[in-house]
């Protein structure tokens, strides 16, 4: 169900923050031993301003420089724990859509036999309100959400890269963000698909008119 996926992503994005701290604390182990001493708490890595940090990086320009070089490593490591998460819980996701696609198309072609679904399914289609027209809502939504953390990923690399300082409690300018505007489909594009539902409804009306008229040919008009 889509609460058990919701519960399942949930659990696999949380799952990232155990990680955080290992993964920190392996890098300055193997990497940082040096400045280890003077980073100290993680929790001034994860984003909090740490005084003890910007004194030493202020008088000692060779510590500045590595913990510099640290920082950009450990931004590498946090975005490889993201990324492992986003691989992760995108995989449930796709998994979901595939079932519900199949169930989807199961239903309409059951539902398609009576000639009030089709003619339901003609109508909500054809005014995006329909099953295709979400469906279509959904694709280009994916699209523009890969766009924007694309964009968001690009710009707040290019504010670390301007300033080694940055955290993650420091403000970017996202106003040139790309915008979700839906395109509906083309009515051409909508009739190609529908012409199915056309030839059922056609077949019942050619179907009807033919019982009526034999009936009417059995009539007795006497």
């Amino acid at each position: 169900s889509k609460t058990k996926i919701d519960q399942d992503t949930w659990k696999i994005w949380m799952d990232r923050f155990p990680l955080q701290p290992q993964r920190t604390n392996e890098l300055l182990r193997t990497k940082y031993a040096d400045i280890a001493g003077v980073v100290g708490d993680i929790d001034a890595v994860v984003g909090h301003r740490q005084s003890k940090i910007a004194e030493t990086a202020a008088a000692d320009p060779v510590f500045k420089a590595r913990y510099d070089k640290f920082m950009k490593d450990y931004r590498a490591a946090m975005n490889e724990i993201d990324n492992e998460a986003h691989d992760k819980i995108m995989k449930v996701l796709n998994d979901f859509d595939k079932r519900s696609k199949y169930q989807e198309k199961l239903s309409s072609a059951l539902a398609a036999v009576s000639p009030l679904a089709n003619f339901v399914f003609i109508a909500t289609d054809l005014t995006d309100a329909g099953i295709r027209a979400d469906d279509e809502w959904n694709r280009q939504e994916d699209i523009w959400g890969d766009a924007l953390r694309e964009y968001m990923n690009a710009t707040e690399q290019r504010e670390r890269d301007l300033n080694p300082s940055f955290t993650v409690e420091d403000q970017i300018d996202l106003s040139g963000r790309p915008q979700l505007v839906f395109q509906p489909q083309d009515v051409r594009a909508k009739l190609g698909f529908l012409l199915p539902n056309f030839a059922v409804l056609a077949i019942y009306n050619l179907l009807f008119l033919a019982g009526a008229w034999a009936s009417f040919l059995k009539y007795d008009v006497r």
